[in-house]
């Protein structure tokens, strides 16, 4: 057995699902520092996000009518990340 997140990757696998995921937003103190008040200010800096799950911003962005341009994708698998 095993508890997964995600796209499904095993073609006979059985899944169960557990649970609705509600998605949000966070960030650090670094917002307040920048000026970043409203989800509208993303636009200007680089949002993290994970490689396997490269629509959330975009998605998230879209519900609350606000632009997402710029993402660096982080690898939760490893320590490596890419712009």
């Amino acid at each position: 057995m095993e508890i997964h997140f995600g796209a499904p990757h095993w073609a006979d696998a059985v899944r169960q699902y557990l649970m609705h995921e509600e998605v949000v937003a966070v960030c650090s103190g670094y917002q307040s520092q920048h000026g970043i008040d409203s989800p509208q200010d993303n636009a200007r800096v680089v949002l993290l996000q994970q490689s396997t799950r490269p629509t959330q911003w975009a998605e998230w962005s879209e519900r609350v009518d606000a632009p997402a341009r710029r993402c660096a994708a982080l690898d939760s698998n490893s320590s490596n990340s890419s712009p």
